[in-house]
């Protein structure tokens, strides 16, 4: 009995996660391979995820004619002893599972992309990682998903929220709900 309570007191970090595609990957389309990789990212949480709706996106900062992106972004909570670097490695992970080919460029077309895009308030300054996203507080095809799972999260202690953030964005790329 004493094992159950201590599961259930257990500690866990928040740890949000953006999902983004617009190429077909080894298991099917854009929208597919997202469906499949949240299945694979509930392996990493300790308890059932929040997920946000797909959204249809805007390419952005993108070579011209770039396909549209799907979007979504999850909630996963994990041990509070995890290791950052260790829950990168493995979105790193799903990501080749998927046929993703890192070294490709910034903002190129891919099969998957998962960014871990902060942890319960841990700030992390590496060159493999920066927590928060260094860039997730300007782009609204992050925020519109986080937005749905938590409106009133801050991406970092003392900073404007998610709906905050999203009302001070300036008019730019559309995001719309599938």
């Amino acid at each position: 009995m004493s094992s159950q309570l201590n599961t259930i007191n257990k500690r866990r970090l928040n740890a949000y996660i953006s999902l983004g595609a617009n190429q077909e990957s080894t298991t099917g389309t854009a929208l597919q391979t997202l469906t499949l990789a949240i299945a694979d990212l509930q392996q990493l949480s300790e308890v059932p995820i929040i997920e946000s709706s797909f959204y249809l996106t805007e390419p952005v900062d993108c070579a011209p004619g770039t396909a549209e992106f799907i979007n979504s972004a999850v909630l996963l909570e994990v041990a509070e002893d995890c290791d950052p670097m260790a829950l990168l490695q493995s979105l790193h992970d799903i990501e080749a599972k998927f046929g993703r080919k890192r070294g490709g460029g910034i903002n190129a077309s891919r099969s998957l992309d998962l960014d871990l895009i902060c942890i319960s308030g841990i700030e992390i300054q590496t060159s493999a990682l920066v927590l928060p996203h260094p860039r997730a507080h300007e782009r609204l095809f992050v925020l519109k998903p986080l937005a749905e799972i938590n409106p009133s999260l801050q991406l970092a202690s003392g900073k404007p929220t998610i709906a905050e953030l999203i009302e001070a964005l300036p008019s730019g790329p559309w995001v719309r709900r599938l």
